[in-house]
């Protein structure tokens, strides 16, 4: 084979390679992209669960710090028995 002809099928060659490496950049990087796509689409729902779940804890909170006025024991001793009174009053 004569050299320029042997330098043609190599650059042929390098051509063909670089194609598929550059086929292949192409789909990795397709692959990276949906990989990071479902990512954040997890990271949105966990976001959502998290605050879902902080407002849940929120209202419980308010609920354990509001006063008990409804139907305590207190209110049941007083409005029931007078000589509970006693026990329930400081």
């Amino acid at each position: 084979m004569p050299c320029t002809e042997r330098q043609s099928v190599l650059f042929n060659r390098q051509e063909h390679l670089k194609t598929i490496m550059d086929d292949y950049d192409i789909r990795s990087a397709a692959s990276i992209l949906a990989s990071v796509k479902e990512q954040e689409a997890r990271f949105e729902r966990l976001t959502r669960a998290l605050e879902e779940e902080r407002r849940n804890v929120s209202l419980q909170l308010e609920r354990a710090n509001q006063p008990a006025d409804r139907m305590s024991i207190c209110n049941i001793a007083q409005i029931s028995e007078p000589w509970l009174r006693c026990c329930f009053t400081s």
